[in-house]
């Protein structure tokens, strides 16, 4: 049985954490998504994270003050509730979880860490 595939959302203002995070998660055995190991020169980047939004099972959402203002956030996240899919926010400790948006502050989150550890702890609550 293969590990369920999980989407990786990121502001590109985070991409060097959120590649670390996918790396480490990949390491610990779990398949993930991540736009810059799936999505190859001249593929429309829309039509490949919808394709790959409908085929995982998870959403994690790497937060930060700049992702919560992008457009893609907001595409990423309606798609993932339209279709059921499990939702993971990884936000900063010093982020207001008001500014959350309302589908995500009833859930829990994780705090972000360094990648290692922030994908131990993904990795443990999938598991459990």
């Amino acid at each position: 049985m293969r590990e369920p595939l999980a989407f990786i959302s990121y502001s590109h203002q985070d991409a060097d954490w959120a590649r670390a995070f996918a790396r480490s998660l990949q390491d610990l055995g779990l398949q993930v998504w991540f736009d810059e190991f799936k999505v190859r020169p001249g593929e429309l980047v829309g039509q490949s994270v919808e394709e790959a939004l409908r085929e995982s099972e998870a959403l994690i959402l790497v937060l930060s003050e700049e992702s919560l203002q992008s457009p893609w956030l907001n595409f990423e996240l309606g798609l993932a509730l339209g279709t059921g899919k499990r939702l993971v926010a990884i936000v900063p400790g010093d982020l207001d979880p008001a500014k959350l948006p309302p589908a995500l502050r009833s859930r829990r989150f994780l705090i972000r860490h360094s990648p290692e550890e922030t994908a131990e702890a993904f990795a443990a609550q999938t598991a459990a």
